[in-house]
């Protein structure tokens, strides 16, 4: 499953979902790496 994340204020990425973390965040995959963040169309917890 395919998941697109913010990654900045003004920028997103989308990639293959590789875990998702109890707060909500979700690590894909970039052919490249990976990134964290959490996914577009979620509110992110208060706190983080």
């Amino acid at each position: 499953m395919f998941a697109t994340i913010n990654t900045g204020p003004h920028s997103s990425a989308q990639g293959p979902r590789v875990t998702e973390a109890a707060d909500g965040r979700v690590t894909m995959s970039t052919g490249r790496g990976t990134l964290t963040g959490f996914p577009v169309g979620r509110l992110a917890p208060m706190g983080v």
